[in-house]
């Protein structure tokens, strides 16, 4: 965003007159003379925009001499170039990039983004005279009153994403707070200072957010705070964090353990203790409505936090990368139908304990692959259709390494036969070091009936015959619509950048599957 001084300078001025053509007398270069001897038109408004029937045609005089007069509003004139928001009345995505920690940028967004609510730069309705009223200041009987204020008119943004390099705090709240029905937010900032971004934002617009990703890899060492402000987005199906300590997500097996016992209460029936009198049907009955009206009104869920969450994606950066993944699948890997894992530093082996009934697309990335149980993927994965694995391929410092760690980068038969196992499987894509031979790739392309995509990076091991073979394979009649089939190559570098030709990391490592 700009300073208030460099917005000023680029604002619009009064009309003047344009510099002579060529041919009269006098300099080309000579600066422009403000012409005020006309005074400025009374512009009309109605429902198709600016009445033409009142629009001030130029002078035939202006006309010959190669020069047309520009009339407007003087407060169109005055203001800053930067809030014409108000014309975009269509817009549903709006992404704000680099802005800092200056005041002046916070201030300067919040006016632009106010433009979006009530379509005037002064954040106010518009008031027009009764001699500059048409259609929509006139009421239903067709008289028109003194003065008349213009409609509010809400934006239509359903989708904006802030790069900020700052925190999250309470102006981030206030930002939010201008739209009413936002369904996507993506939020890059440096950290998150507080939860008042959560806090100042209004419940009832909170409620129809339905994704929201926030992180980067800039912060990923410093996010260590609770997520459980997250309870207030019950209408949230995507979610992409940050997430380093196990810490973060505790408050959801708690929220469901609290739930269980609820339902254990429920269903105990009621003890009289000895010696006290025993109390009619209609009292017990009286009393258990009660029971169950208290149950009913908690504001947690009695089983589940986040009900509707589908797609869920994680990215840790620190050691406790396992146990986060494992409190992490305990509490919502009855829900799940997409999950992203992305780890760097797992000591120990990986593997899934708990099932994922409805899991269809899974993305794993680390180094954490390497000793990752492949045969749980069947175990607790059974419906899985869509499986991406992706590691760094390490970098060698001499032929001879090279060739000896290219030897054992060969994946083993135990992981093909973990693989065939996933009986739904469509599409696969591994990169990095992984490296199939061609009785591996031909054995797992016939053991998985419904594949038909496979994605390789950097195996260079495949013969051609082998990759022919293959595309015939693949190109078989499945029950699902006909799509791209065959063997892909990927690109033979890998990078930490979502480059142009490796767009399949888009699709899965943060962004949405075509």
């Amino acid at each position: 965003m700009r300073t208030f001084q460099q917005r000023h300078e680029r604002a619009p001025r009064p009309r003047q007159s344009r510099t002579k053509s060529v041919g009269q007398t006098g300099s080309l270069h000579e600066p422009a003379v403000v012409d005020n001897s006309r005074s400025l038109p009374d512009l009309r408004v109605n429902k198709g925009g600016v009445d033409t029937n009142n629009v001030i045609n130029d002078d035939k005089e202006d006309r010959d001499n190669g020069s047309r007069s520009f009339f407007a509003d003087m407060d169109e004139l005055l203001r800053p170039y930067c809030f014409t928001f108000n014309k975009l009345t269509n817009l549903r995505r709006l992404e704000v990039y680099s802005v800092s920690n200056n005041p002046c940028d916070w201030e300067t967004l919040g006016r632009v983004l106010s433009t979006l609510v009530f379509g005037s730069h002064h954040g106010e309705p518009e008031i027009l005279s009764a001699a500059a009223t048409g259609p929509i200041a006139s009421n239903r009987n067709g008289s028109n009153s003194g003065r008349k204020r213009l409609p509010l008119a809400q934006n239509q943004i359903r989708e904006f994403h802030l790069h900020t390099e700052s925190g999250l705090d309470s102006r981030t709240g206030k930002l939010l707070s201008i739209f009413d029905h936002l369904e996507v937010l993506e939020l890059h900032p440096v950290h998150i200072m507080d939860q008042h971004w959560i806090t100042d934002w209004e419940l009832q617009r909170r409620q129809s957010l339905k994704a929201l990703r926030m992180g980067s890899t800039s912060f990923w060492g410093v996010v260590m705070s609770s997520y459980e402000y997250l309870r207030h987005f019950i209408n949230l199906e995507e979610l992409r964090v940050v997430a380093n300590d196990p810490s973060q997500f505790k408050w959801v097996e708690d929220i469901k353990r609290k739930g269980f016992q609820r339902k254990q209460r429920q269903l105990q029936p009621a003890v009289i203790p000895s010696g006290t009198e025993s109390k009619s049907s209609a009292e017990c009955n009286r009393e258990g409505s009660n029971i169950n009206t208290n149950i009913n009104n908690s504001h947690e869920p009695p089983s589940l936090c986040l009900p509707l969450l589908k797609k869920l994606g994680v990215f840790t950066n620190g050691t406790k990368g396992a146990d986060t993944l494992h409190i992490i699948v305990e509490a919502f890997s009855e829900q799940l139908e997409e999950f992203v894992f992305r780890a760097s530093l797992t000591p120990e082996p990986a593997r899934f304990s708990h099932p994922f009934p409805r899991l269809t697309r899974l993305a794993l990335r680390g180094e954490f692959l390497d000793r990752f149980d492949a045969m749980s993927l069947a175990k607790q994965c059974p419906a899985i259709e869509l499986l991406a694995l992706q590691r760094k391929y390490p970098s060698y410092t001499s032929q001879t390494e090279a060739e000896t760690a290219a030897a054992s980068d060969i994946i083993t038969d135990s992981f093909v036969d973990a693989l065939r196992k996933l009986g739904n499987l469509r599409c696969l894509f591994l990169e990095g070091g992984w490296r199939l031979t061609d009785r591996q790739i031909l054995r797992l392309a016939r053991g998985c009936p419904s594949l038909y995509k496979i994605g390789l990076h950097h195996c260079d091991i495949l013969t051609a015959d082998t990759i022919g073979t293959l595309d015939v394979i693949l190109s078989r009649r499945t029950k699902y619509p006909l799509k791209t089939r065959g063997l892909y190559r990927l690109q033979k570098s890998t990078t930490e950048d979502y480059t142009k030709g490796a767009t399949w990391r888009k699709l899965f490592f943060g962004y949405e599957d075509d």
